[in-house]
């Protein structure tokens, strides 16, 4: 018989929370509270369909500083920003700003990571974006050997990527839109990029 005081109690028994497997890549990658809120609420709306269609955007913008105060005069100052949307269903749809290393590719494929990052496992996801850089990187990674793949831009965001459709087991199509054109969803994901 174990005595009184050996007996283990709740403060001795910590509970642990752990992420449903759906979620573990959103928790693993998304630092920003509000914005892996988001993408759980879009994932769980999203789990069940076995194919999606997004919208996604990346925006990279000169910023004119609005007080010269501590700013250096001599840097240029950029806003970039990311953002998808589920095709016709606009109020399913996240955006974020982004800091360093700015590249409107780079803020291309973080809007698509961002839509995989919601993608149900197993399912077959079509993206529309206006960048055939973002397209020709992505179907282009898998021919390159590891060192020339860490070597190249954004190799870690590509790197991100192809984890998640890997272990989501999603077929990934991505689809050329024109900017600009008239196409209301890409209008719409364009403002959203935008207005980060």
């Amino acid at each position: 018989m174990i005595p009184d005081d050996m007996v283990p109690t709740a403060a001795l028994n910590p509970i642990i929370s752990l992420p449903l497997v759906q979620d573990i890549w959103i928790h693993r990658w998304i630092d920003d509270d509000n914005l892996k809120a988001q993408l759980i609420d879009i994932r769980n709306i999203l789990a069940e369909r076995t194919e999606v269609e997004y919208y996604t955007d990346g925006s990279l913008m000169p910023s004119i500083p609005t007080s010269v105060g501590k700013q250096n005069p001599n840097l240029v100052y950029t806003n970039m920003g990311a953002a998808f949307c589920v095709n016709n269903e606009p109020a399913l749809s996240a955006q974020t700003n982004l800091s360093l290393w700015p590249s409107s590719t780079r803020a291309e494929l973080v809007a698509i990571f961002l839509a995989l990052l919601t993608g149900p496992m197993n399912a077959k996801i079509r993206i529309y974006t206006d960048s055939q850089s973002a397209i020709y990187m992505i179907n282009n990674q898998h021919n390159k050997s590891g060192r020339k793949l860490l070597k190249q831009t954004n190799s870690l965001i590509l790197l991100k990527i192809d984890i998640l459709l890997q272990e989501k087991k999603m077929d990934l199509e991505l689809v050329k839109v024109k900017g600009h054109s008239g196409d209301v969803m890409n209008e719409m994901v364009d403002e959203l990029a935008k207005n980060t």
